[in-house]
């Protein structure tokens, strides 16, 4: 038996590549990162703001529904969850970036550190 609990997740999550992402975020979209407060205090893509998952859950984004989100970890897979459950709770436009803040560093992106 799959010991993980099944994912009911929409389909309606579009994953983006990290120079997409950036453009967006430059015309407006939200950049979300999700990684851990030690991932993020070592570097994050410029313009992306903070938020851990158990926020994203507990709905205290301070984002609006119908905003553009791009959620970003450090590979993908983290910010994949975290944007599923934003669409589950409402929102609207949310993407995964593919690949996370690695893609975006290969793709010679801004980073803060």
């Amino acid at each position: 038996m799959w010991p993980f609990k099944t994912d009911t997740s929409p389909a309606s999550v579009a994953t983006i590549d990290a120079t997409d992402a950036f453009e967006r975020a430059r015309k407006g979209a939200k950049l979300i990162d999700v990684r851990s407060d030690r991932e993020w205090q070592a570097g994050r893509a410029k313009g992306s703001r903070h938020v851990t998952p158990d926020k994203i859950a507990a709905d205290a984004t301070g984002l609006r529904r119908d905003d553009e989100v791009l959620v970003i970890c450090a590979s993908g897979a983290r910010s994949a969850r975290a944007a599923r459950q934003l669409a589950r709770t409402g929102f609207t436009n949310v993407s995964n970036v593919a690949g996370g803040l690695h893609a975006w560093q290969r793709a010679g992106l801004p980073v803060k550190r």
